[in-house]
């Protein structure tokens, strides 16, 4: 079903040599939904992420994306550029009005202490460039907001900060998440959507 104004997965069929990883599968993710995708290890979430974002074409069927949406991304990686600071990390995507400060103050809401903001990404802790690269996808703009694991790694108190983080800076968008753990989708507020 394709839904208006949204995200719509039409009898997508998916495989990778010999193994199928989707055959006549639909979904739908309205404009303004937060969804966690959640299921085993190899059941087709991160490739479901990839389809959405328009970087892995299904072998069948159809994805629809509204014209003129603008997505960001955090990826299982961090996909941060170690040699560059957070604060240039994150400014890379940000809408040109932003100011360091603004930068500098998300940094802090997700517990990345401030000596750590101007230092080369590569020094930082695994949790602080995770948070460094959720930070940058949530304060670039756009409709869309994907996140494939985004707080694995992170400890009770960091997650719990950089979850109230995203919900409070959503504006909106549309939030796919794919996840292992249950708590996210309570977290987020979610709909559930099982592969």
């Amino acid at each position: 079903m394709i839904v208006e104004d949204g995200i719509s997965l039409i009898d997508v069929s998916l495989s990778f040599g010999a193994v199928g990883v989707f055959s006549g599968f639909s979904a739908s993710f309205p404009k303004g939904s937060r969804t966690c995708v959640t299921g085993p290890s190899g059941c087709g979430k991160t490739s479901l992420l990839r389809m959405v974002l328009g970087l892995l074409a299904p072998d069948g069927g159809r994805v629809s994306v509204p014209k003129g949406w603008k997505a960001s991304a955090v990826f299982q990686e961090d996909r941060l550029l170690a040699g560059f600071h957070g604060v240039y990390n994150v400014r890379l995507v940000c809408p040109k009005g932003i100011s360091d400060r603004a930068i500098e103050d998300a940094l802090y809401q997700v517990g990345i202490p401030r000596e750590s903001w101007y230092l080369p990404v590569r020094q930082l802790s695994g949790g602080m460039a995770r948070r460094t690269a959720i930070v940058r996808a949530v304060l670039a703009e756009g409709e869309l907001l994907v996140m494939d694991e985004p707080f694995k790694g992170l400890d009770p108190v960091n997650r719990e900060k950089t979850v109230n983080f995203v919900m409070e800076n959503l504006r909106g968008r549309t939030l796919i998440a794919a996840t292992h753990e249950p708590q996210d989708v309570e977290l987020l507020r979610a709909e559930l959507l099982r592969l």
